[in-house]
């Protein structure tokens, strides 16, 4: 049943197959709080970007059925003669729907799952919500001789426990519609006493979490402690359900009942339209083609500086930036890289502050005029890297400023796109904390709590281009 269209609706073809380029969204027949929403206040930007992209847009209910792949709603996909790919991501992310369109027009999805090993999993109706879980080590008053390793097995077995929508399964194949929910695990032991902070990420963006209790841990005896993880993911578990049901992000969706009907592509009149006469002439990439893995700084960042950084709240009006940095990454089968900003470019918007922060009392850019983050390894699954996905994954490496080194793990997300002239660009972004005092002995400017006035959280947003040159050595790039 069609419920909405673009402004220049055609009729599907009597065989069943569309009639052009089409964007659709699978919608249930209004008793969830993301249909409604999307309904309300996202259905007309979509609407205005299809006719921006000179496509159709189909609006499709689940009651009268729908094909397999189609898990949750809202769910919106792109469809050319090329093949068909599901958006993954946010619906209220019109720009990143844009991208999707982009990508999806030139390389669309294979229909390979992706395969989740030893993963706590949740089927509910036909879709999967799996959650990858991330204990950070025990930190405080470790004890002598602590098995981390086993500490993160038993804490893994508690997790789960306190999840009891959720088990543990040794392998689970996802589609493009089942969800992930990442909970991050920090303890902390003090006393005798286990301090257990949480957070959960949207798969859609791992820099900012939906759900943080980082000053809220829940609190109980060390020996208690698998009680104390299991009470930790209850919570998880709520809030999982809360922004399921009513994530004002987008990252609200409904499982689709098992009762719905399968019913094929062409019986909805979706069948992938027939090549426009001119698609041999336009040499389009095969769909097969390989993301690039050597890449480079494009020309251009995205949005606004390259660099931007700022203290923890109550101090977050002590903001800074630097405009650009110099990048290469290659991403495997060795992965390596290197990112680097001249300290002299970095700026909080104030003449006399910049020079104190250059100066040889704070980051003395004299003597040392160049910080940087040498790659070491990737701690995520590169090999699902794929035009049109956003896969998360930590950087793992070193950073270097004043003449220090410390070890570091930067939280990334790796976008594979095509730009607006048909060119493959990796949007990547990055955050990552540093504390100022030890191990880099500076005192850091702002007036205020610790360890607020002691930590710097930064964000990297940055566009790159193929490389067609991979660097002699890891230190230095011949063709940038």
């Amino acid at each position: 049943m069609v419920v909405g269209c673009a402004s220049r609706p055609s009729e599907p073809a009597a065989d069943g197959v569309a009639p052009r380029a089409a964007l659709v969204v699978f919608l249930d027949d209004g008793d969830s709080f993301a249909t409604a929403d999307l309904r309300r206040d996202w259905l007309g930007p979509l609407r205005e970007l299809a006719d921006e992209l000179g496509i159709a847009l189909e609006v499709r209910s689940v009651r009268d059925g729908a094909p397999g792949q189609v898990r949750i709603t809202p769910l919106i996909l792109f469809e050319n003669h090329l093949g068909r790919s599901i958006y993954q991501g946010r619906y209220t992310n019109i720009d990143r729907v844009r991208h999707f369109v982009r990508t999806a027009r030139i390389f669309p999805q294979s229909d390979t799952p992706q395969t989740r090993t030893s993963i706590p999993a949740w089927r509910t109706g036909r879709a999967t919500v799996v959650t990858p879980l991330k204990i950070t080590a025990l930190g405080g008053e470790v004890p002598d001789g602590f098995d981390q390793a086993g500490f993160v097995r038993e804490s893994r077995q508690a997790i789960v426990t306190g999840m009891d929508r959720f088990e543990t399964r040794p392998e689970v194949s996802l589609g493009r519609s089942d969800r992930l929910f990442y909970l991050d695990f920090h303890p902390h032991l003090a006393a005798g006493i286990l301090f257990l902070s949480c957070e959960m990420y949207s798969q859609f963006n791992c820099h900012d979490p939906i759900y943080s209790a980082l000053d809220d841990p829940i609190i109980g005896p060390w020996e208690e402690r698998a009680g104390i993880f299991a009470e930790a993911a209850g919570v998880l578990q709520q809030e999982l359900l809360r922004q399921m049901d009513s994530s004002v992000r987008g990252d609200a969706f409904a499982p689709v009942r098992v009762d719905v009907p399968l019913v094929e592509w062409n019986a909805l009149g979706l069948g992938l339209p027939p090549a426009p006469p001119d698609a041999r002439r336009r040499r389009a990439p095969s769909p097969g083609i390989d993301v690039p893995r050597d890449w480079t700084i494009a020309d251009i960042a995205t949005d606004g500086p390259a660099v931007h950084f700022r203290f923890p709240p109550p101090l977050d009006n002590m903001t800074g930036e630097v405009p650009t940095l110099d990048a290469w990454l290659t991403l495997g089968p060795i992965v390596t890289g290197l990112f680097s900003v001249n300290v002299a470019d970095l700026t909080m918007g104030d003449e006399l502050l910049d020079a104190t922060i250059h100066g040889a009392e704070m980051l003395d850019a004299a003597r040392h005029p160049v910080a940087t983050f040498r790659l070491d390894s990737i701690d995520g699954d590169l090999d699902t890297l794929r035009f049109g996905d956003l896969t998360l994954g930590s950087m793992l490496g070193t950073f270097h400023m004043i003449g220090r080194n410390i070890p570091l793990s930067v939280r990334t997300t790796f976008e594979p796109v095509i730009d607006d002239r048909g060119r493959p660009r990796l949007l990547l972004t990055a955050d990552w904390t540093i504390r100022l005092g030890e191990p880099f002995g500076l005192d850091g400017p702002p007036d205020g709590p610790y360890p607020a006035n002691d930590t710097l959280l930064f964000r990297c947003h940055i566009t790159m281009r193929p490389r067609e040159t991979v660097p002699a050595n890891q230190g230095k790039e011949k063709n940038p």
